[in-house]
């Protein structure tokens, strides 16, 4: 049997494509898997479709960067900041 244990930054390499449609679990600012959003960011990887919901900081980072070319989602909000993530008001 192979290993199958590899880094964020290897996985991110690896698995995440410009242009993927792609989703986050947690909710709002819950449990939100921040690490993987800033080394989508660090190897800059672009023109998302987002399926989220309940999305927060870790989309408004996306979007602020001008990362995501769609976004769908059911529910948005930042509760430890705004009521609604500022970046959101963009798309």
């Amino acid at each position: 049997m192979s290993n199958k244990v590899c880094t964020l930054q290897e996985a991110v390499a690896k698995y995440v494509e410009d242009g993927d449609s792609i989703s986050f679990g947690g909710f709002t600012t819950n449990k939100k898997p921040m690490a993987a959003v800033r080394e989508i960011l660090r190897q800059g990887k672009k023109d998302f479709i987002a399926w989220a919901g309940p999305a927060g900081s870790d989309w408004d980072m996306l979007i602020g960067e001008d990362r995501v070319k769609a976004y769908i989602n059911c529910y948005t909000a930042d509760s430890g900041v705004t009521n609604v993530s500022r970046r959101f008001r963009r798309i």
